[in-house]
């Protein structure tokens, strides 16, 4: 397993247990810097982060199935 695997895939649970801990640390610098809400943060990261966990899991199970399909 090479890093270009392992990164995707522990970064979305990364950023997850950090959301987690900090929750309100982050919330605070996006409000500050955006002037957003603390519940419009939190559902823009999750936004986000369900979009980056589906991409990983698209552009690794493609490819193999792909390669399944082809043997």
């Amino acid at each position: 397993m090479s890093m270009m695997d392992v990164c995707p895939i522990h970064w979305p649970r990364a950023t997850a247990l950090a959301s987690l801990r900090l929750h309100d640390f982050m919330s605070s610098i996006h409000e500050k810097l955006f002037g957003l809400r603390q519940d419009t943060v939190h559902k823009a990261f999750y936004t986000y982060l369900a979009a980056y966990k589906l991409l990983i899991i698209v552009f690794n199970f493609v490819p193999w199935l792909a390669l399944i399909l082809m043997d």
